[in-house]
């Protein structure tokens, strides 16, 4: 088992940033629908029920990346040898500040799975706080 804490660089906080606001929109998304639609007569509250569903899936992904972090996986047949990616596709203002704005596309396989790991567990983490302080107070 690798040390986890190990794998992150001060690089890879971007793409976790990013990963995270995106899953906690879509979060966000799914329980206005599920306020909308399914819970029409309003006999649950958004907050804690809707929110404790979108973490607990939260986290089983990111116990899914956990798992894909300690070898566990589908093993299947290859299609083609994946080719090694160029470090700069583009020309932009951004590549030539004085940090290099890594991109999640320029990660390794294993930074990938770190940063969706990490992403899935802190967007997790804050829907699961939002429920159960809604629970208790």
């Amino acid at each position: 088992m690798k040390k986890i804490i190990k794998l992150y660089h001060a690089y890879m906080t971007r793409p976790i940033i990013y990963k995270m606001l995106t899953r906690v929109g879509i979060g966000l998304v799914i329980s206005l629908i599920w306020d909308r639609f399914i819970n029409i007569e309003h006999y649950f509250n958004m907050t804690e029920h809707a929110f404790l569903i979108v973490g607990a899936f939260l986290w089983m992904m990111a116990w899914i990346g956990y798992l894909r972090l300690d070898g566990v996986g589908f093993h299947y047949k290859k299609r083609k040898e994946e080719t090694e990616k160029k470090k700069h596709r583009t020309k932009e203002m951004v590549d030539f500040v004085e940090e290099d704005a890594v991109s999640f596309d320029e990660l390794t396989k294993e930074e990938r799975v770190a940063c969706n790991f990490a992403a899935n567990f802190f967007s997790g983490a804050i829907f699961i706080i939002i429920s159960v302080v809604a629970m208790v107070f």
